[in-house]
């Protein structure tokens, strides 16, 4: 396996991470405690 490739992959990872918490965040009227400050 090529190391562009394992970064992309991670890379990858790591959008679809931070688009699924920021979709939930979104989503939840409650603010959670890691987004109040």
């Amino acid at each position: 396996m090529g190391t562009k490739l394992i970064i992309g992959v991670v890379l990858i990872f790591l959008a679809g991470i931070a688009i699924a918490v920021c979709y939930l965040a979104t989503r939840n009227p409650r603010q959670p405690k890691w987004a109040s400050d």
